[in-house]
């Protein structure tokens, strides 16, 4: 019997490991990350991070097998449109870092791997559904002249290293 859904048993997957990495990332999120209890993930940064990696590889997996079933089926099911992939993961870090910054504030001066930091927090991008990343993006485009001007701490530094994103 064929389904109704072309990939139906891989988009599950995608689904399955996505449900998975969010319900990861709510459950540190519901911890505080001052309680000294023993169960606190915050405690242990290198656990937490290596958990989320994880979660975030299992979700990169799936989202690569559904990709190849897709390439190898009928190439108009799945016709997305083209988007600046550097543009939409400095606008999803400065949305990030600004959500998250008094949590990266307080990690000032702990033993951390920058480079893994970096990398769990980019993490959520793939999990964005090409939906989510157009409306984020048109989101973004639809800010004022005076939103723009507000700077997030990741733009700031971004620009004061001169890596500044210029539209065409």
């Amino acid at each position: 019997m064929m389904s109704a859904f072309p990939h139906e048993q891989e988009s599950a997957a995608l689904d399955q490991a996505s449900c998975k990495a969010i319900n990861l990332v709510r459950q540190f999120a519901e911890q505080d990350p001052n309680d000294i209890s023993t169960e606190n993930p915050w405690l242990n940064p290198t656990r937490m991070f290596e958990e989320l990696d994880v979660a975030r590889l299992q979700v990169l997996q799936a989202a690569e097998t559904l990709k190849q079933a897709v390439s190898q089926g009928d190439s108009d099911i799945c016709e997305l449109p083209a988007y600046d992939e550097d543009y939409l993961r400095a606008q999803f870090m400065d949305m990030i870092t600004d959500a998250f910054s008094d949590v990266l504030t307080s990690m000032k001066g702990q033993e951390v791997d920058v480079d893994v930091l970096a990398d769990c927090l980019q993490s959520g991008m793939d999990l964005l559904s090409q939906e989510d990343r157009d409306f984020f993006l048109q989101d973004i485009d639809d800010d004022s002249p005076a939103e723009k001007e507000k700077l997030t701490p990741h733009e700031a530094r971004r620009r004061k290293l001169g890596f500044v994103h210029t539209t065409a």
